[in-house]
């Protein structure tokens, strides 16, 4: 098996050991031990084929008896719908061609069952488009039909043609994406969702044994992308990460096109994560466990930062923002508001200075009155290190300031 299909495949298998470890938690829902009985005779299947894609072309032993069980299975089910079927158009014959239970069929020799299971197959693939309604697919027919062919194989039944490593390999593929797509995906992950509110602990548990493990790989990547609250992509944020309880940073980034970011090559730990922007507040996430192979995905909202707010007496002049402050850079978008209230006139000037007690000039900024605001981007050639404000007025007043 290719690294790729081996890597889905342990994720197959860990989801079903998972829920073999757990039948409790899903008990109440009555139609998922049926759909992952289907999928632990898929696995069955895969394993085997992948004993003969692996080795020669004859001289490959297999596990006869899981193999029976796997095929008596699959037929059964094929057999009670075709049966089923047969009595509503009052078909007798083809009845009594399906007509099995379960034990008559494990108690069948092994020179027999096959057989019994091949007659199955050919009638439950001749009357599909009738019979598949009352209880079995497409993808049943074909895997009877694999399971038939491993069984026969595992037997030497000299009736059966030898299958290639080819035909393994091909149906290794084909197994897995309908284990996947089909009884994972649309059946059993969304019968788990029912489960969030009632048995949160075991929902995440599964979903973390769904995750696809790189085994072939013994690095590890992070990737994802930043936006802020307005969904806007974030060019030029700050990602990096830390071993947790470790201050040195291990790898550090910046966001591209979109606000994508990412770092490949981590070694299995547990980190930090940390993802920063000059006019956003940062946002850490503490001890995360990255194993190997794994690829850990974060969909990161960064938030504005809160306003700058307070009053400023009559004639009061102060330093509200500095080049100390990360934020506080050329390029910066600030929207400036007078947010006085009552009737007295306050007026109160906001201008770009180069020290912190620098006055207001009457020409280098704006002087805005009870309730007027303004957005300004500050050019490089227009940037100061300081952003001050002054009241001109003999009443008091109270301002906003927010980096947008």
């Amino acid at each position: 098996m290719r690294n790729r299909e081996s890597n889905l495949v342990n994720m197959i298998r860990a989801t079903l050991l998972y829920c073999n470890n757990n039948v409790a938690a899903t008990a109440i829902i009555l139609a998922f031990a049926g759909v992952k009985t289907s999928a632990d005779n898929k696995l069955v299947l895969i394993d085997s084929l992948n004993q003969v894609a692996g080795g020669t072309t004859t001289g490959v032993t297999l596990d006869t008896k899981t193999l029976k069980e796997t095929m008596i299975q699959i037929a059964y089910k094929c057999a009670n719908a075709v049966s089923a079927y047969a009595t509503s158009v009052n078909n007798n014959t083809l009845k009594a061609k399906v007509n099995y239970t379960l034990s008559e069929l494990r108690a069948k020799k092994k020179e027999d069952i096959d057989d019994i299971c091949q007659t199955i197959h050919d009638e439950a693939n001749t009357n599909i488009a009738l019979a598949g309604p009352f209880g079995y697919l497409a993808t049943d027919v074909t895997d009877l039909n694999t399971a038939i062919s491993l069984f026969r194989t595992a037997s030497q039944n000299p009736r059966q043609a030898i299958i290639t490593k080819k035909q393994a390999n091909e149906n290794i593929i084909s197994i897995i994406r309908d284990v996947i797509d089909n009884l994972f995906a649309e059946q059993m992950d969304k019968m788990v969702r029912t489960l969030t509110t009632a048995n949160p602990n075991f929902v995440k548990g599964y979903f973390f044994a769904r995750e696809i493990i790189n085994l072939g790989s013994t690095s590890a990547k992070v990737r994802g992308t930043i936006k802020n609250e307005e969904e806007v992509p974030l060019v030029g944020a700050k990602f990096y990460l830390t071993i947790t309880g470790q201050s040195q940073k291990v790898d550090e980034t910046t966001s591209l096109v979109g606000g994508k970011f990412g770092i490949a090559n981590l070694l299995p730990n547990d980190y930090d994560l940390y993802w920063e922007h000059p006019f956003y507040q940062p946002k850490t996430e503490t001890n995360v466990h990255i194993s190997a192979g794994k690829e850990i995905r974060r969909n990161v909202t960064l938030l504005h930062l809160p306003p700058f707010t307070g009053t400023i007496n009559s004639g009061q002049q102060a330093n509200i923002l500095n080049n100390a402050q990360p934020f506080w850079i050329p390029g910066v978008t600030i929207k400036i508001k007078n947010t006085t209230p009552g009737s007295n006139t306050t007026s109160i000037a906001f201008y770009a200075a180069n020290t912190a007690a620098e006055s207001y000039s009457g020409s280098n900024g704006s002087v805005l009155t009870n309730g007027q605001e303004e957005n300004h981007t500050l050019t490089a050639a227009e940037f100061k290190a300081f952003l001050n404000i002054q009241n001109q007025s003999p009443y008091p007043g109270t301002y906003e300031i927010t980096i947008l």
